[in-house]
C-alpha cells in the first residue's frame, strides 16, 4: 500500500511537472470561486465580467452536482466549470489564469502560479467585526503565492493589518465591493417580490441578517437557539401582530451556516429566506437592502454594505459578552462600531419596530462609520475592481 501511494505521487509529480512545462499564463483567461453556491462578490464580478468583457474566457470551480446544474442553468457550458476535484484540470487554467478572483477556499495555497497572475481573495463579507483568525489562518496561512484582499476603507485595511500577522505579507487593496452594485440596480421591484413572498399589501421591510451561533448544534431551534435574543412562541404571536398593526415586514436571511435549524411557520409578518431561494432568484443580499427600509442585526459585517443607503440599523447585542469570551471581536469597544439602537432586551425589540417612523438619532454616526470601512465605494464597484485588474 505505502509502495503504490509512493508511485502515485512520482507519477503525479511528473505529471505536473509536465503541465507546469508546457502551460503558459494568457491575458484572456479569469478563474472564479465561491465555494459550493454560485453567490457573493465572486458571483457578482463574475456576471458583470461576463456581459462586459467578451473578450475573456472564464473559468468557474465547482464543487457538487448541483451548482454544475445551477451554472448550466444561468448560460455555462460543462465546459466552463472545472470540478475542485479534477486537479489536473484546475492546476492546468490556473497556470493560464490572468485573474484568480475567489472569496472561500484557497486552492492555491501549494500551487506555484505562473508569474504575474493575480490571485484575489473578494472575501465573503465586508469588514469582519467578529474575530476571522481562523478563516485568514487559512485562506492567508504559509503558501507559495501572494493574496490580494479587497476591502472598502483605510479604517478597515489599519484595523485589519493590526490584528492579523497575515496581512503583513499579503497585501489589502482599498477597492470596494462587488454585490455594492446590487444596491443600486433597482433590479427588482419591491411589490414583485413581496408578491412572490405571498403578500399582496404594501409592507415595509425590515431585513434582518445575523451571524451563527450553532452552526454544529442538531435539531437547533431558530429564535432559542440561534437568534441573539431568545423568542418563546407568545413573544413571536406579539411581534407579528405588532408588525401587521404597523405594515412591517421581518424578513429574516438564514445563515448559510444554520442548516437544519428548525423555524417557525404560520406568521404572517415574519419570513425566512434561505441561500438557495436568492440564488434561484437570482437576487443577493444586497438587492434585499436596497428593497429594505431598515435593518436589524448583530455583530454580522452585514450591516456595513447596508451603510451605503444611510438607512437604520438596529443591533441585537443582547449576548455581547458571552460572543466576546467565546469567538471575540477584531476592535475592542464594539459598541463604538456599531452605528445604531443597541437592543439589549425584548422590550427595546419591540420599541425598535415601533419607533422606525421617528426621529433618526444615528445619521451621522453611519456615515462617519461609512467612510473609515466601506469608503467611497458606491455604484460602480465592479467596473472599478475590473478597471484594476483587467
Amino acid at each position: 500500500m505505502i509502495y503504490t501511494i509512493a508511485v502515485m505521487k512520482a507519477i503525479e509529480k511528473i505529471l505536473f511537472g509536465s503541465i507546469r512545462a508546457t502551460t503558459k499564463k494568457e491575458d484572456n483567461y479569469i478563474i472564479f470561486e465561491s465555494s459550493d453556491y454560485f453567490y457573493d462578490n465572486s458571483y457578482e464580478l463574475f456576471k458583470y465580467v461576463r456581459e462586459n468583457y467578451k473578450n475573456y474566457k472564464i473559468k468557474y470551480i465547482v464543487t457538487n452536482k448541483a451548482q454544475r446544474e445551477f451554472g448550466l442553468k444561468i448560460g455555462l457550458k460543462n465546459s466552463d466549470m472545472i470540478s475542485y476535484k479534477n486537479k489536473v484540470a484546475l492546476y492546468k487554467y490556473s497556470l493560464k489564469a490572468k485573474v484568480i478572483f475567489f472569496s472561500y477556499d484557497n486552492y492555491w495555497k501549494n500551487m506555484k502560479l505562473n508569474e504575474g497572475t493575480k490571485l484575489v481573495n473578494l472575501g465573503h463579507g465586508e469588514f469582519p467585526i467578529k474575530d476571522c483568525s481562523k478563516y485568514y489562518d487559512y485562506i492567508l496561512g504559509p503558501q507559495v503565492n501572494t493574496v490580494e484582499s479587497i476591502f472598502g476603507g483605510d479604517k478597515a485595511k489599519e484595523i485589519l493589518e493590526a490584528k492579523y500577522p497575515h496581512f503583513k505579507t499579503h497585501p489589502i487593496v482599498i477597492n470596494g465591493f462587488p454585490r455594492n452594485d446590487e444596491i443600486f440596480k433597482n433590479s427588482c421591484k419591491k411589490a414583485d417580490f413581496l408578491k412572490d413572498l405571498g403578500i399582496n399589501e404594501d409592507l415595509d421591510i425590515i431585513c434582518s441578517l445575523c451571524t451563527f451561533r450553532n452552526e454544529h448544534k442538531q435539531d437547533a431551534k431558530f429564535f432559542q437557539d440561534e437568534y441573539p435574543i431568545n423568542l418563546s412562541d407568545e413573544d413571536l404571536v406579539k411581534l407579528n401582530n405588532l408588525l401587521k398593526e404597523n405594515k412591517q415586514l421581518l424578513l429574516i436571511k438564514i445563515h448559510h451556516a444554520q442548516k437544519g435549524t428548525s423555524i417557525p411557520e404560520n406568521l404572517s409578518n415574519i419570513r425566512f429566506i434561505e441561500n438557495e431561494y436568492l440564488i434561484e432568484k437570482g437576487i443577493s443580499n444586497s438587492v434585499i437592502y436596497s428593497l429594505s427600509k431598515a435593518m436589524l442585526t448583530d455583530y454580522s459585517s452585514a450591516f456595513y454594505a447596508f451603510l451605503l443607503l444611510n438607512r437604520k440599523i438596529g443591533f441585537v447585542t443582547v449576548d455581547k459578552a458571552r460572543y466576546e469570551a467565546n469567538r471575540g471581536f477584531t476592535v475592542k469597544e464594539v459598541d463604538n462600531y456599531l452605528p445604531g439602537e443597541k437592543i439589549w432586551n425584548k422590550e427595546e425589540l419591540f420599541d425598535f419596530f415601533k419607533n422606525l417612523d421617528k426621529e433618526d438619532r444615528f445619521t451621522k454616526e453611519r456615515e462617519n462609520i461609512r467612510k473609515g470601512f466601506v469608503g467611497d465605494h458606491r455604484y460602480d464597484n465592479c467596473k472599478a475592481i475590473c478597471d484594476y485588474y483587467l
